[in-house]
């Protein structure tokens, strides 16, 4: 799963940087009413938005792995499906955290534009 989801990180992050360089590499003279910046700031939002919901989505997985593996058919419990599940948590979690921890050091979206310049 740790895989998977840094596989979707990297995707996102090029799809990101392919959207910001497309968005630089227009025509400069149009006018379009396209203001860059805003685009910019929108498709940094989104991207913080994914990272929370990926989070949320997690933290629901590993809460499923984690009571599979303490309600095992066998009887017992799956100690395996248990790590796995409290590793999905703790994962999950960093993924709610990131956007809140990133707020509180002020890296903003429009912070992060405002450096671009």
């Amino acid at each position: 799963m740790r895989q998977k989801m840094l596989a979707l990180k990297n995707k996102a992050t090029m799809a990101a940087t392919a959207a910001s360089i497309a968005i630089m590499m227009m025509p400069a003279h149009a006018d379009t009413g396209f203001d860059i910046p805003t685009a910019l700031e929108s498709l940094l939002n989104l991207v913080y938005t994914f990272v929370g919901v990926g989070g949320i989505i997690n933290v629901i997985l590993g809460a499923r792995a984690l009571a599979a593996g303490l309600n095992d058919d066998g009887g017992g419990q799956d100690q395996q499906k248990i790590a796995k599940g409290k590793g999905q948590i703790i994962s999950g979690f960093i993924g709610v955290g990131a956007v809140s921890i990133l707020t509180l050091l002020g890296i903003t979206p429009s912070s992060v534009i405002a450096q671009m310049g």
